[in-house]
């Protein structure tokens, strides 16, 4: 039996319950996510906190005031909330609504207190989430990257190359978190590719030779890799 055609008004109807469903699912989870946030208990106040801050953030980001408080309450967020409410994540998301509302001194100023927090958790063996905080390292030092670029090139090249030492260079160092990472983020599993490529295509070889060097000793273990690529 030949399937009955939909008529334009009939394809209007089905579009028009399929956006109100999406609507009443964004609201109930709105709700949900509220409610946590209002919760007293400490450990889903640490969870929650930082994914409500950026919801919210994201829901004004035309209002500076607002974006501004949102990354002072980053900044100055304990390393408890940090790391069970994955506040790096939600941070560096911050960050780009900060960007786009052209608060770029503030958005700076998260940046790189994210990158102080990454660092420290990353370094800590004892962390669980240490690889998944390496990985997001990289990306944090890829955007710094990706800002300082346009007023000098040399200079955002060495956050290039932080951005490639920090990529995972094992399987290990590939943790599963990250994956969940990248798909908020829209970052990359390595940067370790495009650093090679663009330390070659620099112009400066005498920069470019330096940077490499220190590339390599602070990362031997990348080294056959390094030789692939270049």
């Amino acid at each position: 039996m030949a399937l009955q055609k939909l008529s334009d008004a009939d394809v209007k109807k089905v579009l028009a319950e399929q956006s109100e469903q999406r609507r009443n699912s964004v609201q109930k989870a709105n709700e949900l996510l509220l409610l946590l946030h209002q919760d007293k208990d400490v450990l889903i106040q640490q969870k929650i906190n930082p994914l409500y801050l950026w919801v919210n953030a994201k829901k004004h980001e035309q209002e500076p005031n607002l974006l501004n408080k949102t990354a002072k309450a980053f900044m100055h967020m304990d390393d408890a909330s940090m790391k069970a409410g994955n506040g790096s994540r939600y941070a560096l998301l911050t960050y780009k609504l900060l960007l786009g509302a052209h608060a770029t001194a503030k958005a700076n100023a998260l940046l790189l207190k994210t990158i102080e927090n990454l660092e420290r958790y990353s370094a800590d063996t004892l962390n669980a989430n240490h690889y998944a905080d390496q990985n997001m390292l990289a990306y944090a030092w890829y955007l710094k990257y990706q800002a300082e670029k346009p007023a000098d090139s040399v200079k955002a090249l060495q956050y290039l190359s932080k951005a490639a030492r920090c990529s995972p260079a094992t399987t290990k160092e590939k943790a599963h978190a990250s994956y969940y990472d990248r798909v908020f983020l829209h970052s990359k599993e390595s940067y370790r590719e495009e650093f090679i490529e663009r330390l070659f295509n620099s112009g400066d070889d005498t920069q470019a030779l330096k940077v490499f060097v220190d590339h390599v000793n602070a990362g031997l273990d990348n080294i056959d890799e390094i030789t692939k690529i270049v």
